[in-house]
């Protein structure tokens, strides 16, 4: 039993080690056409590749346990909207299980898309996540594909950040044995998040400005192309949309 998980956590962590090796524009475009596939896709397609990606998800979750959390609250984000959606449909006239049926279906569906762009954000840098919208989108937008660029890769690296605070703050309230009422409980952590983020917020500003990364020329960086990558991701890119059209 311990050398099959010894040998099951030697595979996913070469897994991860391959995705973030990657080209990051075949990740752009892999996942630009698994989400636009993902959103008319069956449902056996969408639980079949729901499973494979689940795989990925592990691997690029393994050695952190921030991106774990992250994992989890999307999860608990579509079974919330689950929940919604057959409360609605109940209340709009459907029989249960109809109004069970749509909502599952619902939730496989978001739980896929919410993955395939999790999967991307924790399995690219923010800056190689940058770069590679800048090359793919400097053809469309020119001169302005820089800023997209910017904007993506801020948001990739304050996306781990986020859940980390939060989890910063609560390990400090258990930490102090702060038993409050879930309002003011509520109010604190707003106000600790505020500040933290306020502070952050300009520490990166001025990140930014130091390393130059605030104008085009950070991003205005040639690619390489290796042949051999690009093949396996027409291979797996060919493969997952076979699957998704199940």
């Amino acid at each position: 039993m311990a050398q099959a998980a010894t040998h099951s956590a030697g595979i996913t962590s070469a897994l991860a080690g391959v995705l973030e090796d990657a080209d990051p524009r075949i990740k752009v475009l892999a996942a630009m056409v698994f989400g636009l596939l993902a959103l008319r896709a069956s449902v056996s397609g969408l639980l079949l590749f729901g499973l494979l990606q689940g795989l990925v998800l592990a691997a690029v979750t393994l050695r952190n346990p921030v991106n774990r959390s992250m994992a989890k609250a999307y999860i608990l984000f579509v079974v919330v909207w689950m929940l919604v959606k057959f409360g609605l449909d109940l209340w709009t006239g459907f029989g249960w299980q109809e109004a069970a049926l749509v909502s599952a279906e619902l939730g496989l569906r978001l739980a896929v898309l919410l993955i395939i762009g999790l999967c991307l954000a924790l399995a690219t840098s923010p800056r190689s996540l940058g770069m590679a919208l800048a090359s793919l989108l400097r053809p469309v937008l020119r001169g302005r594909a820089w800023q997209t660029a910017l904007s993506m890769a801020l948001f990739v690296h304050f996306l781990p950040q986020v859940w980390q605070s939060i989890k910063t703050v609560q390990t400090s309230f258990a930490i102090r044995g702060l038993k409050l009422p879930w309002r003011r409980r509520v109010i604190l952590m707003t106000q600790s998040l505020l500040r933290y983020w306020s502070q952050k917020a300009w520490r990166q500003t001025l990140a930014l400005a130091t390393r130059n990364l605030d104008g085009p020329g950070a991003w205005d960086v040639r690619l390489g192309f290796d042949r051999r990558q690009w093949l396996a991701g027409v291979l797996v890119v060919g493969l997952g949309s076979a699957i998704l059209l199940v």
